[in-house]
């Protein structure tokens, strides 16, 4: 897994400066990687919401992994690796980083 160190302050500040913009750029990189497949548009949006609130608060590397990892593999009921969820939370960050 990752480092636990928390995320960077730039980062925190790039994520609560427009939620709406932020939720759906996740939303779309979740929906593009479609790890269930052939889902409707909406389909992430618990996890997105999860996802956003976790980036914004700060949430260590290795809990948000944890996060997708137990949301996906738990709740929706698919196997999804720690290694393709660390891909995703990369995309993520490099992406709110640049907003």
């Amino acid at each position: 897994m990752l480092s636990n160190q928390k995320l960077d302050v730039n980062f925190k500040i790039n994520m609560k400066k427009d939620w709406k913009h932020n939720f759906n750029a996740i939303r779309k990189i979740i929906n593009d990687w479609d790890p269930i497949g052939g889902t409707p548009e909406d389909e992430y949006d618990d996890l997105v919401f999860g996802l956003q609130s976790r980036l914004t608060n700060e949430t260590s590397e290795d809990d948000l992994e944890k996060y997708v990892h137990d949301y996906l593999n738990n709740y929706v009921g698919i196997d999804v690796t720690i290694e393709e969820i660390k891909i995703r939370l990369k995309e993520i960050k490099n992406t709110a980083n640049t907003m």
